[in-house]
């Protein structure tokens, strides 16, 4: 599943420093619902728990089991997304 994020205005550079450049961006409900099922689903294919075969995991057992990973699969995507817009509003 790929996540497509409308980032837009969303993304502020908060530091900008010699050769480092920090952004944040901020994500509404919706964004963020769709963030963390597509990272859910994204785990679920990867995660193997005894008595359950690989891609079949419940959701909610990943969810509980694994946050950690969760948020860091969030984290992942959102930055990805966010790069093309980053480059192309900075050149």
């Amino acid at each position: 599943m790929k996540t497509t994020l409308d980032l837009g205005k969303s993304i502020k550079e908060t530091q900008n420093k010699d050769c480092v450049h920090l952004f944040t961006v901020t994500l509404d409900e919706k964004q963020t619902k769709d963030l963390c099922n597509d990272s859910l689903i994204r785990l679920q294919q990867l995660v193997k728990i005894p008595g359950f075969r690989k891609g079949k995991v419940p959701l909610s057992m990943i969810k509980n089991q694994f946050s950690n990973e969760l948020r860091d699969e969030m984290v992942d995507i959102a930055s990805k997304a966010a790069l093309p817009e980053i480059f192309k509003q900075n050149k």
